[in-house]
């Protein structure tokens, strides 16, 4: 750009984690939350351990799809191999109140799980009401893809976080070698507070 050429500055743009977001916003909207997860296992594995809701959220929207089509004995197979490792939780792990979700989702167990097979009691999924379809529409997936893409900015940011903290604690460390021989300008480090450790 133009402010870079006169500011002589460059800016490191990862388009391929953007692509990379951009297409698993894609598959959530579109229904396609295998490839979803195994995309994101991929790419962002720590968004899933930080966040175990999210893969729960997805989890039911597989769920709530086979049932949409009335394949019941999938649908019962899938709930088995993939939502009874948290049935024992009752309750889904949130993120930490610290770092407070824009798109919160349900982390109750019970509550969402029967209202999917609740489903069943009816003809037609489209004649239940929409406290129980809420789950399987567009918008639900669009929350859903915007609270995953919410967690993976928060990692990318923690690992830049990071990459910030151990510069800084170098410039503590040679501005430290470098008083011993000379006379220079000194950063305070009573200034930077968490999450920059003190060296």
């Amino acid at each position: 750009s133009s402010f870079s050429l006169v500011s002589q500055t460059s800016f490191a743009v990862d388009r391929s984690s953007i692509e990379a977001k951009m297409n698993i916003r894609s598959l959530i909207n579109n229904g396609n939350t295998d490839e979803a997860i195994e995309l994101i296992s991929s790419l962002y594995p720590k968004v899933f351990i930080t966040s175990p809701h999210l893969l729960w959220s997805l989890h039911l929207v597989s769920l709530g799809r086979l049932i949409e089509e009335g394949k019941l004995p999938e649908a019962l197979k899938f709930a088995k191999e993939k939502l009874t490792p948290f049935y024992s939780k009752k309750q889904i792990p949130a993120p930490s109140p610290s770092v407070p979700s824009s798109y919160p989702l349900s982390t109750d167990f019970v509550s969402s799980f029967e209202s999917l097979f609740l489903l069943l009691a009816f003809p037609r999924v489209s004649s239940a009401p929409p406290r129980l379809t809420s789950l399987l529409s567009p918008q639900h997936r669009i929350l859903i893809s915007n609270a995953i893409n919410e967690a993976i900015l928060r990692e990318e940011s923690y690992a830049h976080e990071t990459q910030l903290n151990s510069s800084l604690k170098a410039l503590l460390y040679y501005q430290r070698e470098l008083s011993d021989l000379c006379s220079a300008p000194q950063v305070d480090q009573k200034q930077f507070v968490w999450p920059f450790a003190t060296v």
